[in-house]
């Protein structure tokens, strides 16, 4: 059972155009860590999503990481993450 004030879902969310990543943005800011694919926007439109991202989750203080193949995790502040490679 998750403690009270604190969420183990993880959002994730692949949006179709730029407007689409203000769901993102908001969710990052009511403490839920999301996965945001960005494959379907235009190279132009990764390019702002990604710099709008990482200024929300850099204003709360949060962590952004490229998981890889186009898709990015957005955490706030009070959740860590680890990611271990495999040999």
């Amino acid at each position: 059972m998750a403690a009270e004030g604190f969420s183990t879902e993880i959002v994730t969310l692949i949006p179709d155009v730029f407007d689409d990543v203000k769901v993102a943005a908001n969710k990052i800011k009511q403490g839920k860590p999301t996965l945001v694919n960005v494959s379907k926007l235009t190279i132009e439109e990764r390019l702002w999503a990604l710099h709008f991202l990482n200024g929300v989750v850099y204003a709360l203080g949060g962590k952004s990481r490229d998981i890889g193949n186009k898709v990015y995790l957005f955490t706030p502040p009070n959740i860590e993450v680890s990611i271990e490679e495999t040999p």
